[in-house]
């Protein structure tokens, strides 16, 4: 049987659990976006996805490192964590326009 709970592994909150955390402390993930003006999805979407700014204020409110948080997105000095970019998410090289043809080439 194979051990999931390695050391090697991050632990992160759940998704669920930084609502609740949230939920508990009375406030919402809407009135945490209002208070900060900025967009609800911003917080919201933070739970699911990298959203500096959502992080950022989820973490502040909680009172809870980043990085405890979020490992796979945050180190321990506060530091985002770069992750490759995939090659759609690349810009345009020359010669690569996205149509699946090379300009200039028989």
């Amino acid at each position: 049987m194979t051990n999931l709970n390695t050391n090697d592994t991050p632990r992160y909150w759940h998704p669920e659990d930084v609502k609740a955390a949230i939920r508990k402390r009375g406030k919402s993930m809407a009135d945490l976006a209002r208070e900060h003006h900025l967009p609800s999805a911003n917080v919201r979407n933070a739970l699911r996805r990298p959203v500096r700014s959502g992080e950022i204020v989820i973490a502040a409110f909680l009172g809870i490192p980043l990085c405890e948080l979020w490992p796979d997105r945050w180190d321990v000095n506060g530091k985002r964590v770069l992750r490759p970019r995939t090659v759609s998410q690349s810009p345009l090289r020359e010669g690569n326009h996205g149509d699946g043809m090379d300009k200039g080439r028989v």
